[in-house]
């Protein structure tokens, strides 16, 4: 392999490490805009987030991929349906009925209305 073929080969990699480095650079961006702030991104350190390369959200890249890792990990715990049910028919705030739709019998309300109910000339 002559010194032009080697320098050709070296200049090429150079080319596609950078464009590497700015593919992931963008990615880096859209993940910080796209995930909540989680416990991973609150700095030991207070001088942490103001070093050189910090994200636009005030994180480096050390603390969005810890975020990453719990926005993830909370998801798999999502509630089941009759859990998202169970608490939301829990709320004293809003008034809220379950209903089914084919015979439109109610099959549960929220304590508010439970409440509204108790003190109705319907009760």
């Amino acid at each position: 392999m002559s010194a032009s073929d080697v320098k050709a080969r070296r200049e090429m990699q150079r080319k596609c490490k950078a464009d590497e480095r700015a593919l992931t650079k963008q990615l880096v961006y859209k993940l910080d805009a796209l995930l909540p702030y989680g416990q991973g991104s609150l700095p030991a350190d207070p001088q942490l987030s103001k070093r050189k390369g910090a994200l636009p959200s005030r994180r480096n890249q050390l603390q969005l991929l810890r975020d990453a890792i719990l926005h993830v990990q909370s998801a798999a715990k999502r509630p089941t349906g009759e859990e998202l049910m169970e608490g939301l028919l829990s709320t004293w705030e809003d008034r809220m009925v379950v209903v089914e739709l084919s015979t439109w019998r109610i099959q549960g309300m929220s304590e508010k209305l439970k409440e509204d109910f108790k003190e109705s000339m319907f009760a």
